[in-house]
């Protein structure tokens, strides 16, 4: 038997990945919905291969040698069974029995190369009403291509030279530009004012790059604006501490009554408690911080300022049961409630010693005080 040599560009050349069998692309012919992009892609996967004429008629038999007959019967067994492979069971069982990988191309294509109108239609929709909406600008323009080359699959463009297939690809483009950037977000507006008034028309790509850049710089700018906020936020959102003046004491730790926020040479069960005190604490509950507002162990300063009050009221009612006068019970009164502000509002300066000759002074009688 006498072996022919064949050319590695002839297309009965069985190169190393050209086994029977094999599944050339990922998508099966389902029926006339999926024909258009299942024969390109089929088409693409056989012109790789250099076996696009064994379904094309431009490789039949009649066109080698008898000696290589065999041959031919070899690859057209191989193209046969990746047709197969790439249909559903149910187109398989009508295909099986086929000898003829040309017979087969022929046939699935005048039963599904068909114009779907109603595909047309949804595919002309898809493509008017898409929108950018949540999706980034690389994922819109991916969804639109994908529906721009499905189009294309079912409704071949001209692709002859003359000058009227030329304006209609030109056509065609321009207005895939201008569905490209109507579909956009408003926030890319001035970027689309700037390619539409563009005196040369851009491509696709290129208009693509350019709201891509404006993309990153919006990014940018998000990115910085959120970094100077940030700690203005967690300032806000942070648990306040107890600030005493002016200055901020978050950390510390006080070792006479243990609590944080505030040092001994501040505490204010060491040395008082503020007038507005009471007020604030009540602020600080009622915000949703009972942190800002000190312990009830806490408020006894306070209390003993409100003992001075009514102690002040007690004697002032015991003059009046003892007959004073009631000129000299006001003026009793009016002195010890004196006293009783100046306690009250100076009580951040005091020590423990002038709180108790300040006490001492208020439980006095005022007959002994004369």
């Amino acid at each position: 038997m006498v072996v022919v040599k064949i050319d590695p560009s002839d297309p009965l050349y069985r190169g190393p990945s050209d086994a029977s069998g094999a599944t050339l692309i990922p998508i099966k012919l389902i029926e006339s919905e999926n024909y258009g992009i299942w024969s390109r892609s089929i088409r693409i996967a056989l012109l790789g291969k250099k076996k696009y004429g064994f379904v094309t008629g431009a490789c039949s038999r009649t066109l080698y040698k008898d000696e290589l007959h065999e041959q031919w019967k070899t690859y057209n067994a191989i193209v046969l069974s990746w047709l197969m492979s790439s249909v559903t069971e149910e187109l398989l069982s009508e295909i099986v029995y086929a000898t003829s990988a040309y017979d087969v191309w022929q046939d699935l294509k005048e039963r599904f190369d068909k114009v779907n109108r109603m595909r047309l239609y949804q595919l002309y929709r898809e493509i008017n009403s898409l929108v950018q909406g949540t999706d980034s600008v690389s994922n819109y323009f991916t969804r639109l291509k994908n529906l721009w080359n499905e189009y294309n699959a079912v409704v071949p463009a001209p692709t002859c030279v003359c000058p009227k297939s030329k304006d209609y690809a030109d056509h065609l483009y321009e207005l895939r530009l201008i569905q490209f950037l109507s579909g956009l977000n408003d926030s890319y507006d001035q970027a689309r004012r700037q390619i539409l008034l563009k005196g040369v028309t851009p491509t696709i790509n290129q208009a693509y790059a350019m709201i891509v850049e404006d993309e990153i710089q919006h990014l940018t700018c998000l990115t910085a604006v959120g970094e100077k906020a940030n700690p203005i936020a967690m300032q806000v959102n942070r648990s306040p501490e107890i600030s005493y003046g002016n200055q901020n004491y978050k950390g510390k730790k006080c070792d006479y009554c243990h609590y944080t926020g505030h040092t001994r040479e501040n505490c204010y069960k060491l040395i008082g408690y503020p007038t507005d005190w009471k007020q604030r604490r009540r602020e600080n509950y009622n915000n949703g911080n009972p942190r800002g507002a000190v312990q009830n162990s806490q408020s006894g300063g306070f209390n003993n300022g409100q003992q001075y009050g009514n102690q002040v009221k007690t004697n002032f009612a015991g003059n009046n049961s003892n007959g004073e006068t009631s000129h000299n019970a006001s003026q009793s009164h009016e002195g010890n409630k004196n006293v009783n502000n100046v306690v009250l509002s100076k009580a951040q300066g005091f020590t423990d010693g002038e709180y108790k000759q300040i006490m001492e002074l208020l439980n006095k009688d005022p007959h002994e005080m004369k």
